[in-house]
């Protein structure tokens, strides 16, 4: 599918029917960032976008893929282990740094490992 933007490019994806959720639901996978967490309606979709089939489809997908490679590569620095204790020297330290890092949107996942042979 297709939508034209504000400078003429086109915002392309690809919608696949959702096998986790009931319904119209549709999974979308832009070129440039992958495939996205939350589905999308199938009516919302049709409503927004135009279908695209075939050879055309495919042309816009690449010329939008090889273009976008910047935004799909992302740096991330990962901590692990025991955090909380030291957060404010690690926030302290991400303040005063003079990389990019100093305006980078900190994001705190919590992760549990089962062990293997475990479902």
């Amino acid at each position: 599918s297709k939508k034209k933007g504000r400078e003429g490019q086109y915002f392309v994806l690809l919608a696949m029917r959702s096998s986790a959720q009931q319904g119209d639901r549709m999974r979308i996978t832009r070129p440039a960032v992958g495939t996205f967490s939350k589905d999308m309606a199938g009516s919302v979709l049709t409503s927004r976008y135009e279908r695209v089939e075939g050879d055309e489809a495919r042309r816009l997908w690449n010329e939008l893929y090889t273009s976008s490679f910047g935004k799909r590569v992302k740096q991330l620095h990962l901590l692990r282990g025991l955090i909380l204790p030291v957060w404010g020297v690690v926030e302290t330290a991400l303040l005063r740094s003079r990389t990019s890092l100093a305006s980078a949107k900190v994001k705190v996942i919590r992760v549990l490992v089962k062990p293997s042979g475990e479902g």
